[in-house]
């Protein structure tokens, strides 16, 4: 029961990644991604200072976030980003890391 319970607030704790995406014709920019699965929710915060907050779906493959013109998805096999555009055929694609999650915090 214990172990169910502990799995259970692994489960509700957003993971933190840092992603770097290698254009085609452009130089490598870091994006950040918070993962909330239990609310179905990613916070994407890109290196132009842009942040969204997403509806996600999760799978047990994959995390999918529709944003505006593009789909963010990410491996959680093996921490893979693709960035593919609604538009055109260009895709942009890169690796992530885990980050610790934000450990100083006021409340």
């Amino acid at each position: 029961m214990i172990a169910i319970l502990l799995m259970a607030a692994q489960a509700a704790t957003p993971v933190y990644l840092t992603c770097t995406i290698t254009p085609p014709d452009a130089a490598a920019f870091a994006t950040d991604l918070a993962l909330d699965e239990a609310n179905q929710l990613a916070t994407i915060s890109q290196h132009t200072g842009r942040v969204a907050v997403r509806q996600a779906v999760y799978s047990p493959e994959e995390v999918r976030i529709p944003d505006d013109a593009q789909i963010w998805t990410v491996s959680r096999v093996d921490l893979t980003i693709r960035r593919s555009f609604t538009f055109t055929a260009s895709i942009e694609t890169g690796k992530c890391v885990l980050k610790p999650s934000p450990t100083k915090r006021a409340f």
